[in-house]
């Protein structure tokens, strides 16, 4: 017994990736958010993400081809999958330019959870402000937020894990590496 579906094709004997999207509908997306904005540039990184994960490896790359280059796509899926960039409450304080953002990405979730709140981080920001934090020179938003470097913040939630480590392994044995 055969079950038609509105298009008049066999429903059971559809292929089992039937309800995938293809090329088309990525790049139909991708079309529409050409608007250099920050929640235009984190949209498109969740549909390059959703892209990435149903459309066969040829398929995506072509379907992202056709827009940008495959690094400037992989930044962008970065930048949608960060838990503190991504964040919907902090979007007007984001710079809306992908490398800046991606930059951002690099910094500890601390430091980056501190500069947002302190208005460090704003829509004027550069590039190679973001870089002199990451390198460790501070300057005038680093200054002001009382975040000497990104080493500093770096070995104080290693200090912090280290405890939390320690505390858990108490009454147990500690296997060592050979």
């Amino acid at each position: 017994m055969f079950k038609l579906n509105a298009n008049g094709v066999d429903a059971l004997s559809a292929p089992a990736h039937s309800n995938r999207r293809d090329w088309k509908y990525f790049d139909e997306k991708l079309a529409e958010l050409r608007v250099n904005d920050i929640e235009n540039i984190i949209a498109r990184g969740r549909i390059l993400i959703e892209a990435h994960d149903e459309l066969e490896r040829g398929s995506y790359e072509a379907t992202v081809k056709r827009h940008f280059d495959l690094s400037y796509a992989r930044k962008l899926r970065i930048i949608a999958a960060h838990p503190v960039i991504s964040n919907r409450a902090h979007v007007h304080a984001l710079p809306p330019s992908v490398f800046t953002l991606y930059e951002l990405t690099k910094l500890p979730a601390a430091l980056l959870r501190e500069t947002l709140n302190d208005g460090s981080i704003n829509a004027k920001l550069e590039r190679k402000d973001v870089a002199r934090w990451r390198k460790g020179e501070g300057g005038k938003a680093a200054e002001s937020s009382g975040v000497k470097s990104v080493q500093t913040c770096k070995a104080h939630l290693a200090v912090r894990r280290a405890s939390r480590s320690l505390a858990g392994l108490r009454g147990r044995s500690v296997r060592r590496r050979r």
